[in-house]
């Protein structure tokens, strides 16, 4: 699909990046704290399982993909 530039979405898009740095910087809003996970992509699969069964809360699941056995 072609999406053509607009001018409406990038004055938008404008706005909206200096609203959200001002906002990230002052802590009025945060990103979920990063929980690495072990294993690399293996260990993915056992991160899914953990949100299946509902341990995973408040955190954003990473796994470095260098350490995939």
């Amino acid at each position: 699909m072609d999406f053509p530039a607009s001018k409406e979405d990038f004055e938008f898009a404008k706005m909206f990046w200096e609203l959200s740095t001002k906002l990230v910087a002052s802590k009025q809003i945060s990103v979920h704290p990063p929980k690495v996970g072990k294993g690399g992509l293996k260990g993915v699969l056992e991160g899914m399982q953990e949100m299946r069964e509902g341990k995973v809360s408040g955190v954003k699941l990473v796994y470095k993909v260098g350490e995939t056995p």
